[in-house]
């Protein structure tokens, strides 16, 4: 017997895979833990990454970092009003290597905000294939 498979629900499924090991990878990177992390796999997908350390100019919000696949990753502070405010972008590519994504975080705590390059994403499809190598990576 052979299984057909819908290539739109194997798309989907690799999709979101790529997408939670490559933000499994990021928290590793900047010393978050996994229990830090939260997905969104509606359209469009998001991720959130709670950081345990606030800024020195605003240390009465929390700060986190957010990624959007569309507009790739950011750093916000979380205010008491309940509202986010965007601190920096990253820019570049959707997809920025999880050594990319500390460097930016290391000028924000720094109080630098870095100034962004245009922001590169593409298609569902592309983004998949740019996930998709986080499967294979070690967790360290």
């Amino acid at each position: 017997m052979t299984l057909a498979s819908d290539p739109h629900l194997d798309l989907d499924f690799a999709l979101n895979a790529g997408l939670r090991a490559y933000i499994r990878a990021v928290s590793v990177a900047i010393g978050s833990g996994w229990e830090a992390c939260s997905l969104d796999f509606g359209s469009p997908l998001g991720a959130y990454i709670a950081l345990d350390w606030r800024l020195a100019a605003h240390p009465g919000c929390d700060l986190a970092l957010l990624w959007h696949e569309r507009q790739g990753w950011s750093a916000v502070l979380e205010t008491p009003s309940g509202e986010d405010l965007t601190v920096a972008r990253l820019g570049g590519p959707v997809v920025a290597e999880p050594r990319v994504v500390v460097k930016f975080l290391a000028e924000v705590r720094a109080g630098r905000t870095p100034s962004p390059s245009p922001v590169l994403a593409g298609s569902v499809a592309e983004l998949t294939a740019e996930l998709t190598p986080y499967l294979e990576r070690p967790v360290l």
